[in-house]
């Protein structure tokens, strides 16, 4: 508590005479002689006395206050009056200055005025002592904030204030959000009335967004304090959006439009049951559809893969049983116009081996490039590295240059449930495993530039290494100009992951990469995954989870998380 302190003008208490010489009158004075806090927040009591002549007739006494010493002294516009009429009872007068700011300074005189005349006692200045401040250090964390604050002051006796209710308020409009107002947000934290720090967590908080936030304290039947404004923005995120009707894992995916699709997978851990049905997702309503189902041969078929261009939806490869019957069939459908599976007229051509687990992406919405994935090969699985091109225009199959590896040095040679998007005119793969590991490394792919040059088949390069835990059966999509990549496993039942990755291939090597926010759903492989506008999704997939006797088991998930990357 700050102890009040005088300031003495002069010598004597000064009186304004506006008539007759000080002689020839009778003499009165003005004394403020108490500055103290009140029992209420935000408010000072003050104490005068008149003395003098009893032949004064004093018509007008009370105090003056302001902010600053100088407009005081000047008694200029800025002086705010507390008038009372007539003299005081006993000489005594007592008032209070309410709703001042905690932690300010503010200067105060008494008065009182007799005819033509008015004495101003000396000028005492006073603070509450009681500080509310707000921590600068914010704590983000997917779309939660915790906030800190700090008041001061209310441990002193002198000061006897019960705040009613504190916290925060915040808005993400207004620089000085307050209490009550419909553009903000309380948080009352209850009663407080010791010294110390205080902290919530503002929780369900957009994505992207600046948030403008203030510390408050709020007594009963007064307005509320504020600290001064802390600034923050948010930053990426994940929201659950809702449940799936169907629980999968080793699904297909493809975003097409603004809608998202997914069709075949696994419904049991074992795989025994398999899915036909194509789903499809709608960002807008957050529902999810019935589409067609799939009723061609190998109906039921998982570990497949899918790509999307135009309006048309293509779905190829996988396995038609758990352990065999690896495919190389394309269908098509397009599901929001006629929604009739097709089958493609020209099928891939014979060397392009049956196989599951293989990856796909599409440059300019125009051309499909798929590949990788494993077969069996003389009795024999094999990780394969072939890459292939699918023009819906012309129906026709073209052989590209295959992917490498680098593990550290390039080598020429397959990998299976990796992953792959594209971003602009190329295409992207990497991590997975073969027969052997884990793989770690990702390539950029360059199409084809010539098309009147049959020796032009397109070319990879090395970009980087993926900075995260090598892994397999990842989740990712590309967003713009960034690809993200996250989940997936180190090895067969092993701890799943659950960390995710943005890849800004603009950025060179290495530094392409930087860790973003973790997934916040359960751990996860084999789940599926697609972009819409702004937003990448991931649902289903498998999960490792310990029942009560501390076993691990397989469970397969319908949930299904969507992604906001910072912007």
């Amino acid at each position: 508590m700050k102890k009040y302190v005088v300031i003495v003008l002069s010598l004597f208490f000064i009186t304004a005479c506006l008539g007759p010489e000080v002689s020839e009158l009778a003499f009165f004075e003005v004394e403020l002689q108490g500055v103290e806090s009140s029992g209420e927040l935000g408010a000072i009591d003050l104490r005068g006395v008149v003395s003098g002549d009893d032949n004064i007739v004093i018509e007008e006494h009370g105090f003056i206050w302001a902010e600053t010493f100088s407009a005081l002294a000047a008694l200029t516009g800025e002086a705010q009056w507390i008038r009372r009429p007539g003299a005081p009872e006993n000489s005594v007068f007592e008032a209070s200055a309410n709703g001042l700011s905690l932690d300010d300074t503010y200067y105060f005189q008494a008065y009182a005025i007799a005819g033509e005349r008015r004495a101003l006692s000396a000028i005492q200045s006073f603070s509450l002592g009681v500080n509310l401040t707000i921590s600068r250090e914010v704590f983000m964390d997917n779309d939660s904030a915790v906030l800190t604050g700090f008041i001061q002051g209310l441990q002193q006796p002198e000061i006897n204030i019960s705040v009613q209710e504190f916290g925060f308020v915040f808005s993400d409009t207004s620089p000085f959000p307050e209490y009550g107002a419909n553009t903000t947000f309380s948080i009352p934290e209850g009663p407080l009335n010791d010294d110390g720090p205080f902290s919530a967590t503002l929780k369900n908080l957009d994505f992207n967004q600046r948030y403008f936030v203030r510390a408050f304290v709020k007594p009963e039947g007064l307005g509320a304090y504020y600290s001064d404004t802390l600034s923050f923005r948010m930053a990426d995120g994940w929201r659950a959006s809702g449940g799936l009707p169907f629980a999968l894992f080793n699904a297909s995916s493809a975003s097409l439009g603004d809608k998202g699709y997914v069709v075949f997978g696994c419904l049991d851990p074992e795989c025994l049951a398999r899915s036909n049905q194509l789903w499809e997702y709608d960002p807008v309503q957050n529902e999810w559809n019935e589409k067609a189902p799939f009723d061609g041969n190998f109906a039921t078929r998982h570990r497949a893969t899918a790509f999307a261009i135009g309006d048309t939806l293509y779905i190829g490869f996988g396995l038609a049983s758990q352990n065999a019957g690896y495919l190389t069939n394309f269908w098509k459908i397009a599901p929001q116009t006629d929604n009739t599976w097709i089958k493609l007229e020209n099928q891939p051509p014979p060397e392009m081996l049956p196989r599951s687990d293989a990856v796909a992406f599409v440059i300019e919405n125009k051309k499909a490039y798929l590949g990788a994935g494993r077969a069996v090969m003389n009795s024999t699985e094999k990780a394969l590295n072939d890459f292939w091109r699918y023009d819906p225009a012309t129906g026709k199959w073209d052989k590209m240059a295959g992917a490498w590896r680098r593990t550290p040095n390039p080598e020429y040679k397959g990998r299976f449930n990796a992953t792959a998007f594209s971003i602009s005119d190329k295409g992207y793969l990497g991590i997975g495993t073969d027969i052997g590991g884990v793989l770690q490394d990702f390539w950029e792919f360059t199409p084809p530039t010539d098309p009147a040059n049959p020796q032009d088949t397109g070319s990879w390069r090395w970009h980087s290494t993926f900075p995260g835990t090598p892994r397999f059966s990842a989740s990712s999509f590309a967003i713009g100009s960034k690809g993200y990549l996250g989940a997936g496993q180190i090895f067969t039942n092993s701890f799943y992951l659950g960390d995710f990755w943005e890849f800004d291939p603009a950025r060179p090597g290495d530094e392409a990469w930087m860790q973003v926010s973790r997934f916040r759903g359960a751990t996860r492989t084999r789940a599926f995954s697609f972009a819409i506008g702004e937003n990448g999704y991931i649902g289903g997939g498998e999960a490792r989870l310990l029942n009560d006797n501390d076993v691990f088991y397989s469970q397969v998930l319908n949930s299904f998380w969507a992604y906001t990357p910072k912007q």
